[in-house]
């Protein structure tokens, strides 16, 4: 997304027969330049929208996202933070992200979600400076202890409008494929193609989780289940294709290892 612009890339074999379509609209274009097609859509309002892809034999796939006002202070990290929040399975509670002037100055807060993760308190050009709560105790890393009682005039920039189900848990998504893609840029632009299966007829893609740790690149592909191990489920297995940007800020002359979910990949910038 990019302001009121929402771009929907697809990876395909052959051809490009699917349609594309946000709440029931079709694309405003198509950038058709095979294997990756690009659907346009301009304008956009505001909000929460669905996006369907369906091909020529009817099977479909739908995700929701969020068009923030153009209004807010949409600066490149902050889209890219809430890129990655929307990848991800929804947390509990959901995620946000707010705005408050703070020691005189703007900062962008996400707050603490389950399993013991630290709030994040970032600076305007997207450095985080400190962890207000959240972590194994509750109380953060003791860099800004008075956030919370001096912060003032809230902006809620971005919510997760996704629902979370406490019966349905989080587990590892089988890994059929994993393939680099390069664009023809300068800098060049890294993006991963993960092709992942679905074992059972429960089973629904809940999203990825990216990482940089050093030369590695963890990549975490997960899958939701029925939390009541007696549910029953049907033996279909099914596979879905999901497209990662990897973004360009790599060392040259420099190997990375992308690891997803232990099928690794090597990334060398040179």
């Amino acid at each position: 997304m990019d302001g009121s612009t929402v771009t929907v890339l697809l990876h395909v074999f052959a051809g490009i027969d699917v349609r594309v379509t946000l709440d029931g609209r079709a694309p405003d274009h198509i950038n058709a330049s095979i294997p990756i097609l690009e659907h346009v859509f301009q304008d956009v309002a505001p909000g929460q929208h669905t996006i369907e892809v369906r091909d020529v034999v009817g099977y479909s796939e739908t995700v929701e996202v969020v068009v923030v006002p153009t209004a807010l202070p949409l600066m490149p990290w902050l889209r890219e933070l809430i890129q990655r929040l929307e990848s991800e399975p929804v947390a509990n509670p959901p995620a946000l992200i707010a705005q408050y002037e703070y020691n005189g100055q703007p900062v962008y807060y996400l707050p603490p979600r389950c399993c013991d993760i630290f709030s994040d308190l970032y600076d305007s050009a997207g450095n985080i400076i400190g962890h207000r709560d959240g972590g194994i105790t509750g109380q953060g890393d003791g860099r800004v202890p008075d956030f919370l009682e001096v912060r003032g005039n809230e902006t809620v920039v971005w919510s997760d409008r996704r629902s979370y189900d406490p019966s349905l848990v989080q587990v590892p998504a089988p890994i059929e494929s994993v393939k680099l893609l390069i664009m023809e840029s300068f800098p060049p632009q890294y993006s991963l193609v993960v092709v992942s299966g679905l074992p059972n007829g429960c089973a629904s893609f809940a999203g990825y989780r990216l990482e940089r740790s050093g030369d590695t690149v963890p990549v975490e592909m997960l899958n939701w289940k029925p939390a009541d191990p007696q549910v029953v489920c049907t033996d279909n297995y099914r596979t879905i294709e999901t497209r990662i940007s990897l973004g360009s800020q790599f060392d040259p002359d420099t190997t990375y290892t992308v690891d997803v979910n232990g099928e690794t990949v090597a990334l060398i910038n040179g």
